[in-house]
């Protein structure tokens, strides 16, 4: 069984105690998130701990359907 932990890096800079920027062009994110994608499908892990998954209940469910995974998560 193979397992993968991965740090997407959540691409985020605070501004105040509550809102946040992004740290990377619109387009530099897009093809980030791609290669993620393109790394985690020659990976092809069993099971995959995710860390930094930003927006979680938009990018979670790309990520799992990408991979042909099951889905659970929880957001602090």
């Amino acid at each position: 069984m193979r397992f993968l932990t991965f740090n997407l890096w959540h691409g985020l800079s605070p501004v105040s105690p509550v809102l946040f920027e992004g740290l990377e062009p619109a387009e530099r994110r897009r093809l980030r998130e791609q290669l993620q994608l393109r790394v985690l499908r020659e990976v092809s892990p069993d099971v995959g701990f995710f860390q930094e998954v930003n927006p979680v209940v938009k990018r979670a469910p790309e990520i799992a359907a990408h991979l042909g995974m099951d889905l659970v998560f929880r957001s602090i």
